[in-house]
């Protein structure tokens, strides 16, 4: 397949493998993660101020074990559907491509169950509308905001203590 075909405004096979990969996600949260879910956590001690002293206290944190790749979700996809590795896997790489692209353009991008990614600027107050230019911009980040549906999924989840104690280092 050429590219230009890739991104024609026709109904294209990239089309089709995203509508594909929707149902899938819409799927997926839909049935209500019959699979099990577990996030693992850990503890972690903080110094915060209270009153101006410092004070020592604990938070649970997200044990990340290990980070998943596109490659690895397309393995995943691929083998839950009809969709080829090699197909999926390009089909991926334009959507990485094409988010950039209308983020940048500072646009949203919604992905309905999952969630949006919305452009946002980090700027410095001016007194008059007149001061307000490029120089006053800090910084343009991208932030990721889960779909509501995403969010209640998430609040189902299984939580279980990871002991980092009983890790051994070399």
């Amino acid at each position: 397949m050429h590219c230009k075909n890739l991104f024609s405004t026709e109904k294209s096979e990239f089309v089709t493998v995203i509508e594909k990969v929707n149902t899938e996600i819409r799927n997926f949260f839909s049935n209500n993660f019959k699979f099990v879910t577990v996030m693992k956590y850990i503890k972690s001690k903080r110094t915060i101020r209270i009153n101006g002293a410092p004070e020592d206290r604990y938070i649970a944190k997200v044990y990340r074990a290990d980070d998943i790749d596109l490659e690895t979700i397309a393995n995943e996809i691929s083998h839950a559907t009809s969709i080829s590795y090699p197909d999926l896997l390009a089909a991926i790489k334009a959507l990485e491509i094409h988010i950039s692209k209308h983020v940048m353009n500072g646009s949203a991008v919604k992905f309905g169950m999952l969630g949006s990614f919305i452009p946002t600027i980090r700027s410095k107050a001016v007194r008059t509308v007149d001061e307000v230019d490029t120089s006053v911009v800090k910084r343009v980040t991208c932030r990721f905001y889960p779909s509501k549906s995403f969010r209640k999924s998430l609040k189902s989840i299984n939580l279980e203590f990871k002991d980092l104690s009983k890790i051994k280092y070399n």
